[in-house]
């Protein structure tokens, strides 16, 4: 699952616990501390502070997935320029940022407004706190969720391949006594440059290839050499030598700066390079 999908799942669920928690209200009102708090139906008191425990806690990690979304989009896409503006009335003056990036100024946008109507007074949060319906402030704050999860994608697009995924492909990498390769990989995530990421990629694909032909025979030399030399000898479908040569040529593109390495380009290329180790290692015994 997409980290657009599981916000988008998430606040589906939320929707239905929502109306859940709103159902278990009569309409008597009790007045308190001048503010009006709905009445729990005796017979559904249980149910009530079941859906409230798990819309607070649900809520709240919500939250945090989305501020851990904005933390993931790439430093490079958040760069912005504080200019200083005077207000015509008062003459007053304010600092602003302006991002370079539009797409990051809406999504941080999208957010805000997300954040005031579940945490700021009033909000979702609060009126769960004092007894109030909140199905109707769920459902208002639909667009904003839907414009900030498909924003995002442009900044961290569609994975073909999970986190889990990852995970399962370096264990099977140091199975197979690739403790380089699997090291390679483990450090795509701690850089930061995106060229440094790819470089890290193709490097990974190069050793694999390199270990399967030193392990049969072959005296290697240059990767497309290597790649059609251990293919022969049975390292894949020969159908796959097309597909893995030209993955290659792109994620190698990217590190000569003859593609621009923006996040889209990146992701395309780890994709594809996570995509073959993953197909070559598989048939390894």
């Amino acid at each position: 699952m997409t980290l657009s999908e599981d916000i988008e799942k998430q606040y589906e669920a939320m929707l239905l616990l929502a109306k859940e928690h709103d159902s278990c209200f009569s309409e008597q009102a009790e007045e308190t501390w001048g503010r009006r708090s709905l009445t729990v139906k005796p017979e559904d008191s249980e149910k009530y502070w079941e859906t409230r425990n798990k819309l607070e806690l649900q809520l709240t990690e919500w939250m945090m997935l989305l501020r851990k979304s904005l933390n993931d989009v790439p430093s490079s896409e958040r760069k912005f320029k504080t200019e200083t503006r005077t207000e015509y009335e008062s003459q007053d003056t304010y600092t602003i940022k302006e991002y370079e990036n539009p797409n990051f100024a809406s999504i941080l946008d999208f957010f805000g407004k997300i954040k005031r109507k579940v945490e700021d007074t009033y909000g979702i949060l609060e009126g769960i706190a004092e007894n109030r319906r909140i199905l109707g402030q769920m459902r208002d704050i639909r667009g904003d969720v839907l414009s900030f999860s498909h924003t995002l994608g442009l900044f961290v697009p569609e994975k073909l391949i999970s986190i889990e995924k990852q995970v399962e492909i370096t264990l099977r990498l140091r199975e197979l006594g690739l403790e380089k390769v699997a090291e390679e990989i483990e450090g795509i995530e701690e850089e930061e440059d995106n060229r440094l990421k790819c470089l890290k990629a193709r490097t990974a694909l190069e050793q694999i290839v390199l270990d399967y032909c030193n392990k049969n025979g072959i005296t290697p030399t240059k990767f497309h050499y290597n790649l059609a030399s251990a293919i022969q000898k049975g390292m894949t479908d020969k159908t796959q030598h097309k597909p893995i040569s030209a993955t290659y040529s792109y994620v190698s593109r990217i590190v000569h700066k003859d593609i621009d390495a923006d996040t889209r380009n990146t992701q395309y290329a780890l994709t594809g390079v996570m995509n073959v180790i993953e197909s070559l290692i598989q048939r390894k015994t």
